[in-house]
């Protein structure tokens, strides 16, 4: 699919010759965006420049994040400010923390939620050691220091206190095993008594999760930070239950759809979803729930920024 190649120094004099007039740039991923490519691309190549800014965490919390990713991160938010026109933030919460973090001149900044894929559920392709006879959550995410896991494995060791084994909640964990989370890790290794209560289930497709979500008693997202917080818009979308913490990013989309609490009040946690375990609790249909939350979608994103350019 390449049109043309060059060595490093001559990438101005190649983007010059094969952008057409009036091209945009667009950056979605906070990667490539060297002093070289968008220099070139400003100055020579002559393009606009749109930015799309996911979040701020590296700079919210430095103490979560992988070794030596913090400084770029800085940088890359100065180079934005030197040479976008434009940057795109997922949510409100995102534009503010991004204007938090630069001075000086800025470029303009639009919030375009992103667009939530309908997904139809499947069964799982794999076995999974389910007890239909009792309740069971879905935590959705990488597993990772900023996710919470730590703070539910918790909260299920208190449940196993205070639960008759045959009533206790099944918690199933949706994601891969990521970084600097080792205790977490050493913690799911060796469940010991949960081990009948705590499933890890990486690797399942969307249609596998949304199955997941659609048959228990809710998501359970007690995430440190989010810049958007997609899980929890998935899962109000299938009609679910959404216990979230009580982020800015995640209420800005969900309003009144979901169940808040801070991440850090274990106790609160814990007993929440204590509610949901007893016999008395009716959920709607997952038809009605579906009906009372309308996810933003992709054209409104795309409609929301291609008109902004």
């Amino acid at each position: 699919m390449a049109l043309a190649r060059c060595l490093p120094v001559s990438l101005g004099r190649m983007l010059a010759k094969y952008l057409p007039a009036g091209a945009v740039y667009f950056n979605t991923g906070h990667s490539n965006a060297t002093d070289r490519v968008l220099s070139s691309l400003k100055h020579q190549a002559k393009v606009r420049i749109a930015v799309f800014v996911h979040d701020t965490i590296p700079l919210d919390h430095p103490t979560l994040q992988r070794p030596g990713t913090i400084e770029p991160f800085r940088a890359f938010l100065r180079r934005i400010c030197i040479f976008a026109d434009m940057v795109i933030a997922n949510s409100a919460a995102t534009a503010n923390d991004f204007a938090r973090h630069v001075t000086g001149t800025v470029p303009r900044v639009i919030v375009a939620p992103l667009g939530v894929n309908p997904v139809t559920p499947h069964p799982l392709k794999c076995a999974l050691p389910l007890d239909p006879s009792r309740p069971f959550f879905v935590m959705v995410g990488t597993i990772e220091p900023r996710k919470g896991h730590a703070l539910l494995l918790n909260v299920w060791q208190e449940l196993l206190a205070v639960q008759p084994a045959n009533a206790m909640p099944q918690l199933v964990i949706c994601g891969a095993r990521g970084w600097a989370n080792e205790a977490v890790f050493a913690k799911l290794d060796a469940l010991g008594p949960l081990e009948p209560h705590v499933i890890e289930a990486p690797g399942l497709d969307d249609g596998e999760i949304a199955w997941l979500l659609s048959r228990s008693r809710g998501l359970l997202f007690p995430s440190l930070a989010e810049g958007y917080g997609l899980p929890p818009l998935e899962a109000a979308a299938l009609g679910a239950e959404v216990i979230s913490a009580n982020l800015p990013s995640v209420s800005e989309i969900l309003g009144d759809r979901a169940v808040y609490i801070s991440s850090t009040d274990a106790s609160a946690w814990l007993r929440e979803i204590q509610q949901r375990l007893d016999v008395k609790w009716v959920n709607l249909s997952l038809k009605t729930k579906q009906s009372m939350f309308l996810p933003p979608s992709w054209d409104t994103h795309f409609n929301m920024v291609l008109r902004e350019l």
